[in-house]
């Protein structure tokens, strides 16, 4: 049974957490299966899930000049008032090498981070490699065919 559940600021993914302690992360686009489903995670109930951000706005003293050009650096937006709305920061978040991170709290009293890494590619040289194989061995084997 879902015990809580949150949105990602791209309202993209949702997560959610259960009854007996399992993590969950959903494409809201498609909630038929999940992206990843971590069981039992935590010993007891999960009592809430958020979402962690891309980008590090809380270290914006820690920047040293890594500001866009043409920014004031991470202050308040003039129009809104609003810290973030004028910050253009290059720091990553905890959840940079992945789609999406949730931190997962139980009344068991532990946080966990589950993360939803991004797809592994092959690189470009392994396919190369692969080409020059399998032409090497067909090459030997209408040698050997011909022969």
């Amino acid at each position: 049974m879902i015990l809580s559940m949150a949105v990602s600021e791209c309202s993209n993914y949702a997560a959610i957490g259960t009854t007996l302690g399992s993590v969950g992360s959903y494409n809201v686009h498609d909630l038929s299966r999940p992206l990843v489903f971590n069981r039992e995670v935590h010993q007891g109930m999960v009592t809430a899930v958020e979402f962690l951000p891309h980008r590090s706005y809380d270290a914006t003293d820690l920047a040293g000049g890594r500001m866009a050009p043409g920014d004031a650096g991470c202050n308040e937006s003039p129009k809104t008032g609003n810290k973030h709305d004028g910050a253009r920061c290059f720091l990553p978040g905890v959840c940079f090498d992945s789609r999406c991170a949730v931190v997962s709290l139980s009344v068991d009293q532990s946080i966990r981070l589950n993360r939803l890494p991004y797809p592994r590619r092959t690189a470009f040289t392994v396919y190369i490699c692969k080409l020059a194989l399998s032409a090497v061995l067909l090459h030997l084997l209408l040698r050997m065919v011909w022969l």
